[in-house]
């Protein structure tokens, strides 16, 4: 017989009683219960071993005990739960007897049997039962070493405590319903007993039956419980409120505790459940907090993305959401655009968004997607497929955009990240947003894994973000840094720029830069940089040598030019080598240069370590140094770096990273940390690859 049949009309029982459809979750409780008492013998004991229980339910059978299906007490409590619901409780009770009587050393019978005896308002039997129940469960444990449930002695224990503070003196300890021939009398609890009993019969002393309790929850000033419950998450919060009525409407009196929600690997259900807990919170908002600080949501499984974001935008119209997070690889711009009409005031209030999703490229979906973001700050947008294949490079014609959908929003923007998985995404996605953006305040600019046009100008379009403090390109396919630096040299991009970032696909035609000309805009654009990231790329020494020259020396401090293979260190600088670079004088015009990277740098020698421990005098402000995945470098020549760097400024490096350096043995590693030349060292050997996503890189693979 199919055991699976039992199992699936538990669960469907089960989700029946939960949604409070309680006589069909009766009705299919009945079927199972029918089910699972027509099994034989033989099949019982067969499946009682495939789930590791033990033939007989007590711990001595006789030749009259029965064999029971695994579920079939759990069916009985089932049933017996449901008629309560139901209000029959004369039948309930009858299901939790008969629980008792098919399991009696399982407390969880008990309980079941206690909490319909007190419905009853039958304390005294419900009060023996439990008392009953406690002394089999501490006679299997000791007796036939049966694992007890500590978590079922408590809830036995509590009701059991309860009843006796209802009832007082009319229950006696040693009824003789349930004693055994000899008590023990525990001293104190006795001496205790005839403390509460002289105090009752003295009119001179006040008294009280029961005990005084405090309820934190109810009882603290607003002032300590929000101290108190600031940083619970809102999961965790959920669940307090389901403890009582009441603590759920303390609780609800404080929205500013309900301002974040993280629903990873959210089913369906939940998702439902979340909505309609916020449909109760929001009448309770106040002004000051009429919106949610933070909403992020991935589902559980792919086939629910589309309804999962339906439900989202059609049930959360009473409520406000300032950053939404939504990760939806399945879900392509056609959808959300869709989705994201149907509720315009929740896309008004949003400030920050950032999503996953698929990319559809034979309309300008994205544009009508985000028309009525007004607020939006933050756009971060992760392509990981394309549903329609796009052409390389700029390709849309004029006819895709018409003028009521340009971007006009968009002057409120002021961080916009766009990354694709490159081996999905062929093309430019949302190139309608860049192409056509309004002249604005936009300050972070994050490109990857594009695809770029081969026709040149490539980088025109930056012209419209004339206020850039970050700018990042990585990993776009196409995309030349020699045409990136004639754009910084005829054009005056922004005078505000302090973070560059440019990491090629492949690399490309060396570039050297051009010698100082008041005719180029380079000093323009590079005075406010204060971070340069070149890895990757095609800059030659020459060129590195000319861009410092252009820069403010007493603003940059951070310099990355690990990986680039046009880059070859040399003593002196030679006129007619592009490719040379002197470590003096490269250090020598950053004097206040606190992070130098320079991993997977071919050049990078111990050779060229001596040259810089010859430069140390112009590392005072030196605090990291990445000089990982690099195979070559030995541990003797860094190590004198690291002494004359410390012995020149009195100080150590801050942080110093050599992962994947082969050729530096874990004796010169120790060697540093014990002679303390660096505070903190990361060295893992097994290190392969040096960019991480999300951590020091944009590039990604799904």
């Amino acid at each position: 017989m199919d055991e699976s049949i039992i199992d699936k009309a538990l669960d469907l029982g089960v989700t029946y009683f939960r949604n409070e459809n309680y006589v069909k979750a009766r009705d299919l409780f009945r079927k199972a219960l029918e089910l699972a008492m027509s099994y034989g013998d033989e099949e019982l004991t067969q499946l009682r071993a495939k789930h590791g229980l033990r033939k007989y339910t007590i711990p001595e059978p006789d030749k009259d005990s029965r064999i029971h299906h695994p579920k079939y007490v759990r069916l009985l409590d089932n049933m017996s739960a449901t008629y309560e619901k139901l209000g029959d409780l004369k039948k309930a009770l009858s299901y939790a007897t008969k629980m008792v009587e098919v399991d009696p050393y399982n407390l969880k019978c008990y309980i079941r049997l206690g909490k319909i005896l007190q419905k009853q308002v039958r304390d005294k039997q419900a009060y023996e039962t439990y008392k009953l129940g406690l002394r089999r469960t501490k006679e299997a444990h000791e007796s036939y070493s049966w694992e007890v449930s500590q978590k079922l002695i408590e809830i036995a224990k509590q009701q059991k405590i309860a009843i006796k503070r209802r009832l007082g003196d009319s229950i006696k300890e040693n009824s003789p319903a349930v004693t055994e021939s000899k008590h023990l009398i525990d001293p104190i609890e006795e001496r205790n007993r005839l403390i509460k009993k002289a105090r009752r019969q003295s009119p001179d002393l006040p008294h009280n039956n029961q005990e005084q309790r405090k309820d934190f929850v109810l009882d603290l000033p607003p002032e300590l419980l929000i101290l108190v419950l600031c940083d619970f998450t809102a999961k965790e919060l959920f669940r307090v409120t389901l403890a009582c009525k009441s603590w759920r409407k303390r609780l609800l009196s404080f929205p500013q505790l309900f301002q974040r929600f993280i629903l990873n690997s959210c089913t369906h259900r939940q998702l439902v459940k979340f909505c309609d807990f916020i449909e109760r919170l929001s009448p309770m908002l106040t002004p000051r907090y009429h919106s949610l600080e933070l909403l992020r949501f991935s589902p559980k499984f792919a086939r629910d993305e589309l309804k999962s974001v339906e439900i989202i935008f059609s049930r959360m119209r009473k409520i406000e959401v300032q950053k939404l997070i939504l990760s939806v690889p399945n879900c392509s711009t056609s959808h959300l655009a869709k989705i994201m009409a149907s509720n315009v005031q929740l896309c008004k209030a949003l400030t920050s968004l950032s999503m996953i999703l698929a990319f559809r490229a034979d309309k300008p979906y994205e544009v009508e997607m985000l028309s009525q973001c007004e607020n939006l700050r933050r756009l971060e947008v992760l392509v990981n497929s394309s549903v329609v294949p796009v052409n390389q490079g700029f390709v849309r014609t004029s006819s895709f955009i018409e003028p009521k959908m340009l971007p006009t929003w968009a002057g409120n923007l002021e961080t916009f990240s766009l990354t694709c998985d490159q081996n999905k995404v062929k093309g430019f996605p949302f190139m309608t947003l860049v192409l056509h953006f309004p002249v604005n305040h936009l300050s972070k600019l994050f490109i990857s894994g594009v695809t770029f046009a081969l026709e040149t100008p490539q980088f025109d379009w930056l012209a419209n973000f004339r206020f850039l403090k970050e700018l990042w390109f990585e990993n776009n396919r196409f995309a030349e840094f020699s045409a990136f630096i004639r754009l910084l040299r005829d054009y005056p991009l922004s005078d505000r720029l302090e973070k560059l970032t440019f990491r090629e696909d492949s690399i490309g035609t060396r570039v050297d830069l051009e010698e100082i000309s008041e005719g180029f805009f380079y000093k323009h654009n590079f005075q406010s940089l204060r971070e340069i990231d070149l890895m990757g790329s095609s800059i030659s020494g020459l060129g590195l040598t000319r861009m410092v020259s252009y820069l403010e020396p007493n603003k940059l401090r951070k310099f990355n030019f690990g990986d680039c293979p046009h880059v070859k260190f040399q003593r002196v600088q030679v006129p007619n080598e592009s490719m040379s670079l002197s470590p003096y004088d490269f250090l020598r015009s950053l004097p206040h240069l606190e992070s130098l990277f320079m991993p997977q740098c071919a050049a990078l020698t111990d050779d060229t370590m001596s040259l810089m421990t010859e430069s140390v005098d112009y590392l005072n402000d030196l605090k990291s140094l990445d000089v990982s995945l690099n195979s070559s470098l030995t541990g003797a020549s860094l190590y004198e770096f690291l002494k004359a760097l410390r012995d020149v400024r009195s100080a150590p490096l801050e942080y110093l990273n050599i992962d994947g350096c082969a050729s530096i043995s874990h004796i010169t590693v120790n060697m540093l940390r014990s002679q303390s030349l660096v505070k903190k060292l990361d060295c893992v050997y097994e290190r392969e690859m040096w960019r991480r996503f999300g951590i020091n890189s944009f590039k990604y693979q799904s």
